[in-house]
């Protein structure tokens, strides 16, 4: 089954190592970041920077910019590479910089440089800019990146990378593991962290994990309740928590983990063994659900592979943190880009391959089919349980190249696709209306696409009162309604609350408390697939 699109964007950059380099919010406004030097236009504006520089845009539903701006505004490089947003739709970001970074009124100064979190309001107005990962040393190895952020449902940001050496967070001083290098002496090895803010960029907690080997992660994500997952690679044993990982010394192993709110690991798994052993096994992207499952995405190098060695893969683990079904790409060379996953489960898979690519006993192959030179983009969609439901890919005359392609949902389930590219690419009934000649970004919705059950219908309204309400709130269902359950919402489309409830109800109490201020999308869906909407502000 084939998915067509609506909306497609492009903007002339450089490519990124950013998987959070696209994101939607509760209105359908679409974020997107991404490196570039020299000039950009962008829907009618134009950004400049001599140096290596990251710049962030929003646009509405429609793919009309609403603003754009540089992320560093000194002359020195800077790059992006995650962003996350609040519910209210406040952007941050987290990056790297050399020596200086400045950002509105504010500017860091770093000699060997350092790692960064930004906030930018609703407008993309600086807020606050905080350095995070320093080392204030002049030399040696010092140095942090970080890869993945996300904000929970009271706006603290959770933020995890990797880091060698001493590094002070802000506040609380990690110190990566000694190991022994080839001469026989001894050097910090490469740790990764997860690092906890709250919404004024204060440290509420930083923690280290690795081993004697070189361990790194690669994204995260957090939910409402502030719990943070965290996908990377570990190279040697590493314990986490009181579970020791068994990786292999000299051969990176891809892992997945769970973290509470207060950074006190929950679980930790390595990827499946068929996948592992391979080779070596590289987790870059990553997803949750609203039922705490996770969708991890990477690639293997199959060493009894000569030549086009690399495979991409999606791995399922349930929110227990056991992997329950995992895809590995058949064919040519292809390369993971991102992962999603929707209000039913259904999870979405980016890849970037040559001449074709399969997941799941489904095959897509490059277009036009004498396409054997350039890469091409397949977004793969699939149930809970792990079946395809639907494939698409790009109609290519040019490359689509190797950063990781975005991937986000909007509130109303459409899916947006992201990438970079050279020459001319195409999605169902659309293609760029033109070719620069150079490497540019591209972002595209996918406007058919279905989740679950959804119906096709108006959705019906759903009284819910008092609005504003403090402590409890009532939903008043609609009459002749099978028995189905109560999806409570924030403003980012994130789940904050799931009330059951049975044929015969009428009206169902909502408790509020402890939901921080805002407004929240309430849903009651049947059986049958009925579904039934309101809003509610809380204070």
């Amino acid at each position: 089954m084939r998915r067509t699109t609506t909306t497609s964007t492009t903007t002339r950059a450089l490519p990124t190592n950013s998987g959070g380099a696209l994101k939607t919010d509760g209105a359908g406004n679409v974020y997107v970041t991404n490196s570039y030097q020299g000039t950009i236009e962008l829907g009618g504006s134009t950004l400049t920077s001599t140096e290596p520089n990251a710049y962030v845009a929003k646009y509405n539903d429609a793919g009309t910019l609403l603003w754009a701006r540089n992320v560093q505004e000194a002359a020195q490089p800077a790059g992006v590479t995650a962003l996350a947003l609040d519910a209210t739709g406040n952007v941050y970001l987290t990056g790297s910089f050399a020596a200086t970074m400045a950002l509105g009124t504010s500017t860091l100064t770093e000699p060997l440089g350092s790692s960064f979190l930004a906030k930018l309001d609703t407008q993309g107005n600086p807020v606050w800019l905080q350095a995070i990962g320093r080392s204030g040393a002049s030399s040696g190895y010092n140095t942090s990146s970080p890869a993945g952020l996300g904000v929970d449902g009271n706006g603290n940001i959770l933020v995890a990378g990797t880091y060698t050496g001493t590094v002070d967070m802000g506040g609380t001083t990690l110190t990566s593991v000694l190991g022994a290098t080839a001469d026989g002496s001894s050097r910090n090895t490469q740790d990764f962290f997860i690092a906890k803010y709250n919404a004024q960029a204060g440290l509420v907690w930083a923690r280290s994990e690795g081993g004697t080997g070189e361990d790194w992660a690669g994204a995260l994500a957090a939910d409402a309740a502030g719990n943070a997952y965290v996908a990377g690679g570990i190279e040697g044993p590493v314990t986490i928590g009181g579970t020791t990982l068994s990786g292999t010394p000299n051969n990176l192993d891809g892992f997945a983990a769970k973290y509470s709110a207060g950074g006190s690991p929950t679980w930790v798994s390595l990827m499946p063994t068929s996948i592992r052993s391979l080779g070596l096994d590289n987790a870059r992207s990553l997803a949750i659900d609203n039922a705490g499952n996770v969708a991890v995405g990477g690639f293997v190098e199959d060493g009894s592979v000569v030549g086009n060695y690399l495979k991409a893969y999606l791995v399922h683990f349930t929110a227990q943190g056991t992997s329950d079904w995992h895809h590995l790409a058949t064919g040519t060379m292809s390369y993971p880009g991102s992962v999603a996953i929707d209000e039913f489960g259904n999870s979405y898979f980016s890849s970037r391959f040559l001449r074709a690519v399969g997941m799941g006993l489904v095959t897509v192959s490059a277009v036009p089919t004498n396409n054997t030179l350039n890469p091409a983009l397949a977004v793969f969609s699939f149930t809970p349980q792990g079946t395809v439901r639907w494939t698409q890919q790009s109609n290519d005359v040019g490359a689509v190249y190797p950063a990781p392609q975005g991937l986000a949902l909007n509130s109303a389930g459409q899916l947006y696709v992201a990438g970079t590219l050279a020459g001319l690419i195409g999605f169902g009934n659309l293609a760029m209306p033109t070719s620069r000649g150079n490497q540019e970004t591209f972002f595209a919705r996918l406007s058919s696409v279905t989740t679950g059950t959804r119906s096709g219908r108006q959705l019906a309204p759903l009284a819910v009162y008092p609005s504003p309400a403090r402590q409890l709130a009532t939903v008043r269902l609609p009459a002749g309604r099978e028995a189905g359950h109560l999806t409570v919402r924030d403003a980012l489309g994130r789940m904050v609350q799931t009330v059951p409830y049975a044929a015969t109800a009428t009206e169902l109490p909502l408790s509020v408390a402890g939901l921080a201020q805002g407004v929240y999308h309430v849903q009651a869906v049947a059986a049958n697939g009925a579904t039934a909407a309101g809003r509610l502000l809380v204070e």
